[in-house]
């Protein structure tokens, strides 16, 4: 009842508008109680948010009674928007049932936001529920040659709601309407089974088929992978809710979202987004020259895929026209081997860099190391320069390399600016700090900077964005404190007063 009357008063107060103005007091109820909520997060003066005000109006008309579109005035709303880490304007966020979806970087067109939120509100797992879908399938089995394709079989009606939740956020990234499909007939699941050499004999509550043909450029095999997830464990809750968040459904979560891509596959600005979306790590080996790489490596990185599904993905790079994203992955210019291997954790932003070796490594070698990144035993690669030698200056230096051993010193207050030379909010930054150093250093408090464009922070630091600063109190473990406010000296003297474990001792006060 609470939503109707909001959509209600927002329409009589917006002539008729079909986009509700939210604010905190709304907000969450009206999330929480909406199948589907598409927010526009944005600022009065910002000339884009008024530019797209019109096909949003007109997207949300387009879409009335399928999903509400809604928007927050970020200068009014700041602990909202705060609490929802909007950083620019505008931000468009969407929640289904409830929950953050993903957020929404495509253009700014009607027909490009009704494509989006259409395609995550309207399944992608077609039903096979009569013959003449069952004839249509198994043609499409028969012929399917390239890409990908999952069928599943379930007589339990709630499993499509299961498989909805977990596909939609890839599905729409990675063009799968045609790729997912559900069926209870036994018969036809029989059928399709032994089409690919799998028992279907056995009575499982729950299965899914998932067969990858591999990229044509890449392999010259002419059959394709093929993996089968099932379940004979019964639901263990009636409530949907509470099935989601089962390590059943986690399972099958990774299964699905680690057979939507080629066992293996070149990496580009398209293909990237796409293994995003799948939230597994990619593993990618750098080639410098495609046409003459190693036949063995590329062996070796097929049986990683397969063996790996629901893991990692796997994928290849060129050298030259990525040297953008290789030199961000850590894989320099000047290396003298032909290819390099590196793996990205997405949703950590973490990357790893695999030891260098003039020959393909071996199988289990490489599957060893992917596990040891997975389960945290190997080191995540950090950019260093050389410590400078003396550190004596203030405010102190800090280096990738040196990070934890001043950073993390338990005995001392450390505040510490990452800063990028480039910018010049970052410029205006260093020189505020340089000149709080002067006066508040000392023995108990360390006043340091960072280039965080040559060197790398550890993960729950890592600068995102320039400037970045954050407090450390002394103790053991040291948390850093962000600051979150505007750049100024107020602001910054202030947040280092706040934070302060030991009285300031001020050098200018002094004199």
């Amino acid at each position: 009842m609470v939503c109707w009357i909001t959509r209600i008063e927002a329409q009589e107060n917006n002539n008729q508008s079909h986009v509700v103005q939210l604010t905190s007091e709304n907000f969450w109820s009206v999330v929480q109680n909406e199948p589907c909520v598409f927010v526009k997060f944005y600022a009065p003066w910002c000339s884009h948010c008024n530019k797209m005000a019109k096909d949003f109006e007109k997207a949300a008309e387009e879409l009335v009674g399928k999903a509400v579109f809604a928007e927050v005035d970020s200068t009014q709303e700041k602990e909202l928007s705060d609490e929802l880490k909007i950083e620019g304007y505008p931000t468009l966020k969407l929640f289904i049932h409830g929950q953050f979806e993903k957020d929404y970087y495509g253009k700014r067109k009607a027909k490009d936001m009704i494509s989006f939120v259409r395609g995550s509100i309207t399944s992608p797992w077609k039903l096979v529920a009569n013959e003449s879908d069952a004839v249509q399938l198994e043609q499409l089995v028969r012929e399917k040659r390239n890409g990908c394709l999952l069928v599943a079989y379930s007589k339990d009606a709630e499993f499509r709601l299961v498989l909805d939740r977990v596909s939609k956020p890839i599905s729409v990234a990675v063009d799968g309407m045609n790729m997912f499909y559900l069926t209870s007939n036994a018969t036809l699941w029989k059928t399709i089974c032994e089409r690919y050499g799998v028992d279907a004999n056995e009575a499982h509550e729950y299965a899914i088929l998932s067969i990858r043909y591999f990229n044509e450029e890449l392999s010259d095999h002419p059959n394709p992978l093929i993996h089968q997830w099932n379940s004979n464990q019964k639901r263990s809750s009636d409530n949907l809710g509470d099935w989601m968040k089962t390590e059943q459904v986690e399972d099958l979560s990774r299964f699905v979202r680690g057979s939507v891509l080629p066992p293996l596959s070149y990496i580009n600005s398209t293909s990237v987004q796409q293994f995003k979306a799948t939230k597994l790590p990619i593993l990618i080996a750098f080639i410098k020259n495609i046409s003459q790489m190693d036949p063995q490596l590329v062996q070796v990185l097929e049986t990683v895929s397969k063996d790996m599904l629901g893991y990692v993905n796997v994928a290849l790079g060129d050298w030259n026209s990525l040297g953008s994203l290789r030199r961000q992955l850590y894989v320099s210019d000047n290396e003298s081997d032909s290819s390099a291997i590196v793996m990205h954790v997405f949703e950590k932003n973490k990357n790893y860099v695999f030891p260098r070796k003039s020959t393909a490594p071996k199988v289990k070698q490489l599957k060893r190391w992917i596990q040891g990144v997975l389960d945290g035993t190997v080191e995540e690669f950090r950019r260093s320069e050389k410590p400078p030698m003396p550190n004596k200056g203030i405010p102190k230096l800090v280096v990738g390399e040196t990070w934890h051993s001043i950073v993390e010193d338990p005995k001392r207050d450390v505040f510490i600016l990452q800063y990028a030379h480039w910018l010049e909010k970052s410029r205006e930054a260093e020189a505020i700090v340089d000149d709080i150093a002067k006066e508040l250093s000392s023995d108990k408090l360390i006043i340091a900077k960072m280039n965080a464009v040559d060197n790398d922070a550890p993960s729950p630091y890592f600068a995102n964005k320039y400037p970045t600063m954050h407090y450390f109190p002394a103790g053991s473990p040291k948390v850093g404190i962000p600051f979150d406010s505007p750049v100024t000296r107020e602001n910054i003297y202030n947040f280092i007063k706040q934070h302060a474990s030991f009285p300031l001792e001020n050098k200018k006060e002094e004199l």
